[in-house]
């Protein structure tokens, strides 16, 4: 689907990204007044700019806002922008830093390195609570997540950043919800009164009398008056490199569940009965194996209480380490939010086979590429049986979306109101991996460096990964062996499509971006987190883009010659599968791309090979079967037919 350039709605730009900029253009006047009233009321995260934000150049203002401030203290500088509508405020994380560097001129976080920060908005008369919980109609209150200012970020020439459109001249609150910061005079506004009683000076009085600091998504703050540690939003709050430490929890939503049990040393019965079958077997490992496996656990933890996580994959077993406190008194998770922060929190352990082990380097980039989304990882160092390897990373607090999509045709106002965020956030999150774009520098040269080298850069020559460096044979191979001709000659003209690109950026993909992969709050439905990164790689812009067809719909299973579901065993048998997209989906669908375009620059001119790309994405990941982790078969109509359901159903709606 296409979208003109009448679509591309200048909006509140809620997406973190690794820039350095001082002007952003936009589209004309006219463009921005045309798309507002072509799109139809904002979207959650998303309201429509005044045409007069504008400037007849077509360059609007950015104002820079410097988040902790390079000496890290707890300001927001300048805590009062001026600022027009349809300015851009562009909030920039800077990386933390020891207390011994930093001059003692402003207040300063307590513990010993400065914390993760986020930008949320408030109203001024309830300052360091989010606004949609002062007014329960605000869903479109903008809120960074809490950002990765680690020492991996501060070591690059990038500065991660958080752009905000304004939308009118009227006064605009916010705050830092780490810790106790808001308190402490992290507080700051958008076109502030300079006089009178609701000055920013006014605002900042009001916040160091607060009861409590808190994030979107925690409610009205049970649980601890301040939220303490690195992390509590829906984004994940790193703290150094994916090598050196895990980072900290996310935590937004309680929904994941975490077993209640207070019994560790029955963790090994545990899991020979839930995972003996799958996992273990499939390794051909013992029960001897399994006790080392636990053992090294136990060491490495000591009396830190460990048990079997709710959600295992198929390549995996995953553990959940309680926080140290959690040992002795069996206080459940799902019931104090702010037990799992700090660098004593809630850590998952993951036992992965070597066929199946994390790369490094993907990881580490991942938390780079999106860095409200990814999780700390790292590798541990343990003795562990056959092929075995151990990670430690973040416990990204959400439920999967698996858990809360609907199967209905019709969804409940409410809801609609949750697949809106849920899609606008998708694409907040699409977005920051083109901001994240593999420079062209990194393109391997095979000519001579004194040769003339041609200015069209290749695409696939930068995809070198197990998908990427194969995307040529393995689009043949589905023009040739597809069950239907339509399907084998779509295959065919992206292909053609594919092969004569040039100059399209090329970036981190998840690999895997299903429902059950993607993490939302479960109030809000914004997505909160992404698991599974093991088949992430390096592909063009866009491949991923499959993913949004499972937020617009689902499989199902219907009778022959029949929309209703079967209703027996005899006729489950016979029971075609199809995708039934919800009636709401071009609606979804127009508010995603609307979001997109306006969230990246030029995009709208490259709709096309985006378009190209998706299809792309579509055949590889549908058209080949997944049988133990070998992906070289193509699909067929009686083995695979729910591949076969996607592969027809997202290719019509290119």
């Amino acid at each position: 689907m296409f979208f003109p350039r009448v679509f591309l709605l200048s909006a509140v730009l809620g997406f973190a990204v690794a820039q350095s900029s001082s002007t952003i253009s936009t589209p004309s006047a006219s463009e921005l007044l045309a798309s507002s009233t072509a799109s139809g009321s904002s979207t959650s995260s998303s309201t429509t700019a005044s045409a007069s934000g504008a400037s007849q150049s077509g360059q609007v203002a950015t104002h820079v806002v410097e988040v902790g401030g390079v000496n890290g203290s707890l300001i927001f500088s300048p805590s009062n922008v001026k600022a027009q509508a349809g300015d851009l405020v562009q909030f920039q994380f800077y990386a933390r830093v020891q207390h011994h560097h930093i001059p003692h001129s402003y207040p300063l976080a307590n513990d010993d390195e400065i914390q993760n920060h986020s930008v949320v908005q408030s109203t001024f008369d309830q300052p360091c609570i989010p606004m949609e919980n002062s007014v329960p109609t605000k869903k479109d209150a903008f809120y960074s997540g809490f950002m990765p200012t680690n020492v991996t970020v501060g070591a690059t020439s990038n500065i991660l950043t958080y752009t905000i459109r304004v939308q009118d001249e009227k006064p605009v609150w916010f705050y830092c919800s780490q810790g106790k910061h808001c308190q402490e005079g992290m507080v700051g506004a958008i076109n502030a009164p300079t006089s009178g009683n609701k000055t920013v000076e006014a605002f900042a009085a009001l916040a160091a009398n607060a009861v409590k600091n808190i994030s979107p998504g925690q409610g009205s703050g049970s649980g601890n008056e301040t939220q303490t540690g690195t992390g509590s939003s829906s984004t994940s709050a790193g703290s150094g490199t994916a090598a050196e430490t895990s980072g900290s929890a996310a935590a937004t939503s309680t929904g994941v569940e975490i077993p209640q049990s207070n019994d560790a040393s029955g963790l090994e019965s545990k899991m020979l009965a839930t995972s003996r079958s799958s996992f273990w077997e499939r390794m051909g490992l013992e029960e001897k194996d399994m006790d080392v496996c636990m053992r090294v656990v136990r060491e490495k933890y000591g009396k830190r209480r460990v048990e079997e996580f709710t959600e295992q994959g198929y390549c995996s077993v995953t553990l959940v380490v309680y926080p140290q406190d959690e040992a002795s008194d069996g206080n459940d998770l799902r019931h104090d939010v702010s037990a799992a922060h700090g660098k004593d929190g809630c850590r998952i352990v993951q036992f992965r086979s070597g066929q199946q082990a994390l790369d490094p380097s993907i990881t580490q980039a991942a938390r780079l590429t999106y860095p409200t989304f990814a999780p700390d990882i790292r590798m541990l160092n343990l003795p562990l049986p056959g092929q075995l390897r151990i990670y430690e990373m973040d416990l990204l607090y959400g439920t999967p979306l698996s858990h809360l999509q609907s199967s209905e045709w019709t969804l409940a106002i409410t809801t609609y109101a949750k697949q809106e965020r849920l899609v606008t956030s998708f694409a907040d999150m699409i977005a920051q991996g083109w901001q994240a774009t593999k420079k062209p520098v990194s393109y391997f040269r095979q000519t001579r460096a004194d040769s003339p080298m041609d200015e069209e850069i290749d695409v696939l020559s930068q995809c070198t990964g197990k998908v990427g460096a194969s995307i040529v044979p393995r689009l043949e191979g589905l023009s040739e062996e597809l069950p239907d001709a339509w399907l084998r000659q779509r295959a065919k003209s992206v292909l053609e499509h594919v092969r004569n690109m040039s100059n399209y950026p090329v970036v981190l993909n998840h690999g895997d971006l299903i429902p059950s992969n993607i993490l939302v709050d479960e109030q809000t439905w914004r997505i909160s987190g992404l698991c599974d990164w093991a088949e992430a790689e390096y592909l063009p812009f866009g491949t991923c883009l499959y993913g949004l067809e499972h937020l617009l719909g689902h499989l199902s299973p219907t009778c022959p010659s029949s929309t209703r579901p079967p209703n027996d065993s005899s006729e489950i048998v016979n029971a075609t599968t199809t995708f039934v997209y919800l009636d709401n989906a071009p609606r979804l669908r127009t508010i995603f791309w609307t979001q997109l375009l306006g969230l990246i620059e030029g995009l709208v001119d490259r709709q096309d090979e985006v378009m190209v790309v998706r299809d792309m994405g579509v055949l590889l990941w549908y058209g080949y079967a997944w049988d133990d982790g070998a992906i070289n078969r193509v699909v067929n109509e009686v083995d695979d037919k729910k591949e076969i359901a996607c592969l027809r159903t997202f290719l019509r709606e290119a």
